[in-house]
């Protein structure tokens, strides 16, 4: 569009329509293609920005997964969340703003003061001292905008974990009248993110125009210096007008460029945020590079072994000295708080940090392979991890074990509860088994855990909603399913669990 500026004055000063009628068909051929240009640069920029947080999204989400289980406990559920969702969505944001404002606008910016300067560099001086002005507004208002994002971030962190935390606890809420209270806590923190929310808008709003301030009144200067050029003789109106029109052309780049280095900004909250906890998941990953690769004595003993939980001082197990031979069914008794699932989550390698040492057979439980210590030991907990799809799905899993369904479904009575539902085993389960009971998501758990005939099963209060003679029943035929297993048990009703080989007292 510059050079066509140059032959507007020819253009009118000409008797004929012919040089009107080539600039309007030059400018419909130049905005033709400049669309096109347009749609495939946001499409792929689009694409590509989609792909690249896809695979970031899923890369975070497998790190996650594959972290050990006291990961968890360190961070709020929020933070891993916050992460996954909001983080990543920025990301997005920030790569599509780069690939269709910012690169586009800085290429156009640099070329148009290149040209502005092989035309007029007396009057390109001026130009270049907008520069460092605009510079010093952008890096302002850009401070300011990291500041009001990271209070945002830690906002949107401490509400997403509220939410989950009053979705697992929505009975509890409903119990003890809670509504009112975690509505206005809910309330009060997103009226503080709402505050944050709109300073940032206000920055980002008031930015462009400051430096639209700034632009347009250095383009006046250059204007009247162009006009005293042009009236001493120095400066062909043509010039002037070629130079006006390039000059013109930086305030949308300016424009798109301040917008894109505000998305930036909020952006690089999000990228230290996933920077840190990419950092955190690599350092608590399960490293899966333990060298023994078969188990073939599962006697597990525990020599002199104690724990403490982070930020407790007193021991949770205390020089905890145990045998446990091989097939053997054990009990944990105790009062609450005594160890007895610690002791399970340890066996599991839940925790780590523990003095003494953990053996499996020979070696100590950190030495073998996870793939094979996991497809060995199974376990069942007072709070049974359900999943949405149908019964059947839940209890198999990633197995393939068809031909043992039906009877551990007769094992733990999960017959009897499919024989009174549509689609039987094919029944589907909601989200977090929210439309079954507590004794009947136990029963699918334990299901779960015995199909594989495992050499070591843990069931740590996993019949704890169920009745005392279902419970017998269950553990009574669990026995006879796994007849060489080793059974750990963690109950609080002695009565069901007579059969077992000995009790351990905490």
């Amino acid at each position: 569009m510059i050079p066509i500026s140059k032959k507007i004055p020819h253009a009118f000063s000409s008797d004929s329509l012919r040089g009107i009628l080539e600039i309007s068909i030059y400018v419909i051929v130049v905005y033709f293609f400049r669309g096109i240009f347009t749609y495939l640069q946001n499409y792929l920029s689009g694409y590509l920005s989609i792909k690249s947080t896809s695979d970031m999204r899923q890369d975070t989400y497998s790190l996650i997964l594959n972290s050990q289980p006291q990961t968890f406990y360190s961070k709020k559920s929020g933070e891993f969340i916050n992460v996954i969702i909001d983080d990543i969505n920025k990301i997005r944001e920030m790569i599509f703003s780069f690939l269709t404002e910012l690169f586009p606008s800085l290429l156009t910016l640099i070329c148009t003061l290149t040209y502005i300067f092989y035309l007029n560099w007396y009057l390109s001086i001026f130009v270049l001292l907008l520069i460092p002005i605009i510079g010093l507004i952008i890096s302002f208002f850009s401070k300011k905008i990291k500041e009001k994002a990271e209070n945002i971030q830690n906002k949107v962190i401490e509400n997403y974990s509220n939410i989950y935390e009053n979705f697992i606890n929505y009975n509890a809420i409903k119990v003890f009248a809670l509504e009112d209270k975690k509505e206005k806590e809910y309330f009060n923190l997103e009226t503080y993110n709402n505050k944050d929310s709109l300073s940032i808008i206000s920055l980002i709003s008031l930015q462009p125009s400051v430096i639209g301030v700034v632009q347009v009144t250095g383009i006046c200067i250059i204007a009247c210096f162009g006009a005293y050029q042009l009236f001493n003789k120095a400066l062909t109106l043509a010039e002037l007008l070629s130079f006006g029109t390039a000059l013109s052309l930086t305030i949308e780049p300016v424009i798109f460029i301040t917008k894109s280095i505000s998305i930036i900004t909020k952006s690089k909250v999000s990228i230290d945020n996933i920077n840190n906890m990419t950092v955190f998941l690599l350092n608590n990953k399960d490293k899966n590079l333990r060298v023994i690769n078969y188990i073939d004595n599962y006697q597990i003993i525990f020599d002199k072994v104690n724990f403490y939980y982070p930020n407790k001082l007193e021991k949770t197990l205390n020089n905890i000295n145990i045998t446990i031979q091989e097939g053997q069914s054990i009990a944990f008794v105790g009062d609450n708080g005594s160890g007895k699932s610690t002791i399970i989550k340890l066996i599991l390698q839940f925790y780590q940090g523990y003095e003494g040492q953990i053996r499996l057979g020979k070696y100590n439980i950190n030495e073998y392979n996870f793939d094979v210590f996991r497809q060995n030991i199974k376990a069942c907990f007072h709070e049974p991890f359900i999943f949405t799809g149908t019964i059947k799905e839940n209890i198999l899993l990633n197995n393939t074990n068809y031909d043992q369904l039906e009877e551990v479904c007769r094992i733990t009575k999960v017959d009897e509860l499919i024989n009174n539902l549509d689609n039987r085993i094919d029944y589907q389960i909601n989200h977090a088994g929210n439309n079954l009971s507590s004794g009947q998501k136990q029963r699918i758990a334990i299901a779960r855990a015995i199909i594989t005939k495992p050499k070591i099963l843990i069931l740590d209060e996993a019949t704890s909603a169920l009745d005392l003679e279902s419970e017998k029943y269950i553990y009574h035929e669990i026995r006879k399913y796994l007849p060489k297993s080793t059974i750990l048990i963690v109950n609080h009703r002695i009565d069901s669990i007579k059969f077992v080989d000995q009790f351990y007292y905490l």
